[in-house]
């Protein structure tokens, strides 16, 4: 750029990425032939040209850009700088500026997201599955087998001793059931997460004097 923030020329990959000729481009602005728009934000028009400074005579541009073309194709783009041509006299005759297409990074960091993302939901999942299985073997089997024991004590109680037994045996069952049913909530078994969770709100609002609000939004899922 000239120090009127002209175009004085621009590579073959800017002509491909803008969508304009260097002849075309040559004395515009620079606002008018690289058209910025954050990516996060959506906001367009921003100004290329302002930067971060990192206190050295070049400046890092903003990140999470997107350059829009003539056609009005979005490319991200990043990792550049801008930086003053300063001629033998120390006066500052224009700018360069340099940045990179990010198209491939930015695709490689989505797959990546995404990977991860399905990874924690199979393990999220794989964790759901055992802690089911878990507490179906601790209500079916250990539950039922200490019933069975303390049906054949109670059959043959004949002092203290196996009435105590009977009771730590019962004992032994509630712990299972409460086991079991921290493992597998039987809400969460017969309703959707957002009907459990306003139940435990309601719950700690009735017992506290804590004021909850709860809201769930979209598709109810269970």
């Amino acid at each position: 750029l000239d120090k009127n923030y002209c175009i004085t020329y621009f590579n073959p990959s800017t002509e491909s990425l803008s969508g304009w000729t260097l002849h075309k481009a040559q004395g515009k602005s620079v606002m008018e032939v690289l058209k910025i728009k954050d990516a996060q934000t959506q906001d367009i028009s921003l100004n290329l040209l302002q930067c971060d400074l990192d206190g050295s005579k070049t400046s890092s541009i903003r990140k999470n850009l997107l350059l829009i073309s003539a056609n009005g194709k979005e490319t991200p783009i990043g990792e550049g700088s801008v930086s003053p041509v300063i001629d033998t006299k120390a006066n500052c005759t224009g700018l360069v500026i340099i940045f990179k297409d990010l198209t491939e990074k930015t695709e490689r960091d989505r797959l990546l997201k995404e990977f991860e993302i399905k990874r924690l939901a199979a393990l999220l999942e794989g964790q759901e599955k055992e802690r089911n299985r878990i507490a179906k073997d601790l209500h079916d089997g250990l539950g039922q087998t200490l019933n069975a024991i303390k049906m054949n004590v109670n059959l043959n109680a004949e002092d203290n001793r196996a009435h105590e037994l009977s009771k730590l045996i019962d004992e032994a069952i509630q712990e299972s059931v409460r086991i079991s049913d921290n493992l597998l909530p039987s809400k969460l078994r017969d309703f959707d997460l957002a009907t459990c969770i306003r139940s435990l709100c309601s719950q700690m609002q009735n017992s506290t004097s804590l004021q909850i609000s709860f809201e769930s939004l979209g598709p109810s899922q269970s």
